[in-house]
């Protein structure tokens, strides 16, 4: 007679698996056995593959965008095309410029190695940007997922005292709901793509556009030395992945 154990038992019975025919795949795996590379591999033989570190240590951003070649700094780094169909194209060579400006910025505002900055944006090229800006201060960098509601936001960045938020002038007023519980931003940024958005000092006293910072910021910037084990995001999890 079966029992409820054995029943159990041959549910969760441990499964097997076939091993593929390496010879007969398309294209060959680049890791033929996981077990032994998980016992073998030690960091080190990244590092010396990518030549790390480099001059700026481990940045991010100088990683990602700065440190290519130049033939590879002409290259399109990223593409971007608008809901109704509009693209641009950014080079590495471009990204390093804006990048650099806007890094250039949050140090002319005070933003140092370990201030929050968070960005709340549609995705739009002014994100990566931000991201990489940021990073390139070594601020950390909170994203926030553009459907939060202002309860999400107030919590995200009154956990972690953010002092600036980088944002468009459609998501802002989210913002404004809870702005009074979030007493550590310093500084928004307002990226108004569209070019309609009024600033007044008057309604808009601790409020910048990004157009502004930028036109004024210089394209040069020398990234610090960055450790590999500094922090450089911050990413709170929601719903169901908490």
């Amino acid at each position: 007679m079966s029992t409820v154990n054995d029943s159990v038992s041959a549910t969760h019975a441990t499964p097997t698996f076939t091993k593929p025919d390496v010879a007969s795949m398309a294209v060959a795996p680049t890791m033929a056995s996981y077990e032994t590379l998980y016992k073998t591999y030690d960091w080190s033989q990244t590092e010396k593959a990518l030549n790390w570190p480099r001059k700026n240590g481990y940045n991010l951003a100088t990683l990602c965008i700065d440190g290519h070649p130049d033939e590879v700094m002409q290259r399109d780094a990223l593409i971007w095309v608008s809901k109704d169909g509009k693209e641009e194209c950014y080079t590495f060579a471009d990204l390093k410029r804006e990048t650099n400006k806007l890094a250039n910025a949050l140090t002319r505002l005070g933003i140092k190695q370990g201030d929050r900055v968070f960005t709340f944006l549609e995705r739009v090229p002014e994100v990566y940007i931000s991201v990489f800006a940021a990073l390139k201060v070594q601020a950390l960098v909170g994203p926030l997922f553009a459907a939060f509601g202002p309860e999400a936001i107030r919590d995200r960045l009154s956990d972690c005292q953010a002092k600036v938020l980088i944002t468009s002038p459609e998501l802002k007023g989210r913002f404004e709901q809870i702005m009074r519980d979030c007493p550590s931003i310093e500084y928004v940024i307002v990226v108004d793509r569209e070019g309609t958005y009024k600033l007044t000092v008057e309604t808009d006293p601790d409020v910048l556009l990004y157009s502004d910072l930028m036109a004024s910021a210089d394209a040069a910037f020398d990234v610090p030395h960055t450790d590999k084990n500094q922090p450089s995001i911050i990413h709170y999890t929601s719903g169901t992945t908490g």
